[in-house]
């Protein structure tokens, strides 16, 4: 027999789409990429100059890269404070 069901978003996409956004200080050469909008509870240093971000509930939240120009190869000095926002 048929049987209609009402998906919900999550079950029609489990992955929804997430805004993303990066900054690059270039005064401290330190280039940020968040991914939640939720407040930092905690961060831990990864290795040398990388550092993630976790909110209340211990999920990922952001990266920070200090002298980021340093440690990405072909990085763009020339990129604005502010790059718009991505959607991934």
């Amino acid at each position: 027999s048929y049987h209609n069901s009402t998906l919900t978003k999550a079950q029609v996409d489990p992955y929804p789409s997430i805004q993303m956004e990066a900054k690059y200080d270039a005064e401290v050469d330190v280039l940020r990429i968040n991914w939640s909008q939720a407040e930092i509870e905690e961060s831990d240093a990864v290795s040398p100059g990388v550092i993630i971000d976790y909110d209340a509930e211990g999920n990922p939240i952001g990266i920070e890269i200090l002298n980021a120009s340093q440690k990405i190869h072909n990085f763009n000095l020339t990129l604005s404070e502010t790059m718009p926002p991505v959607t991934v």
